[in-house]
């Protein structure tokens, strides 16, 4: 007799389903990148329910870091839309952080407005917010932490700090969007060789 194989009630296990990928990341960049034409034509004057919103928020809260959110907000766009599965929170991170941080440093050495001391003898958020809209101060976010840092440390010492702290953030910036722009490059060259090669 030949020999017969036995037939176990085990089922092979099916295939792993490929997953699909999750698009949280692409969709928060387009959200930023349209966030960011919105701060741009809010540049212009121009007059509309949510652009005017917007405009108060970014200047109550960093003042004269305002002038610089357009182009924070797209180079996060740009960052989160091709992240080719890349980690992006320390360059979203520090984009972000740089009209705070632009904000306070400007507000130590531009706003010459006295303010009154609050509770902790720091000036009171709603002043700050105020000077913030009207651009005569940093706003609540990066006033306050010009505020707190001079009353911490002094003027100079607080001007210092936020001046290497926004010059280490550009730095780190600058190499991680020199990668990125070289990735896409070769991306774009291997597209391009692959073309010319299906083309011969």
């Amino acid at each position: 007799m030949a020999a017969q194989k036995k037939k176990t009630g085990k089922k092979a296990a099916p295939p792993p389903q490929k997953q699909a990928r999750p698009v949280r990341r692409e969709v928060g960049g387009f959200v930023c990148l349209l966030l960011a034409l919105c701060v741009l034509v809010s540049y212009f004057g121009v007059q509309a329910f949510f652009l005017t919103l917007l405009e108060k928020l970014l200047k109550g809260l960093t003042g004269y870091g305002y002038w610089l959110w357009a182009a924070a907000l797209a180079v996060v766009g740009v960052v989160l839309v091709g992240h080719g599965g890349r980690p992006v929170r320390l360059r979203v991170t520090g984009t972000l952080a740089i009209p705070v941080l632009s904000g306070s440093l400007l507000h130590l050495l531009l706003c010459r407005v006295a303010y009154a001391p609050g509770a902790i003898g720091l000036p009171s958020l709603r002043d700050l917010w105020v000077d913030g809209l009207s651009l005569r101060g940093g706003g609540a976010l990066s006033g306050g932490l010009a505020a707190l840092l001079k009353a911490g440390f002094s003027s100079v010492v607080a001007g210092v700090l936020l001046a290497l702290l926004l010059v280490q953030v550009l730095l780190e910036l600058q190499l991680e969007l020199l990668l990125l722009v070289r990735q896409l490059l070769l991306r774009l060259l291997q597209r391009l060789l692959h073309m010319l090669f299906h083309l011969l």
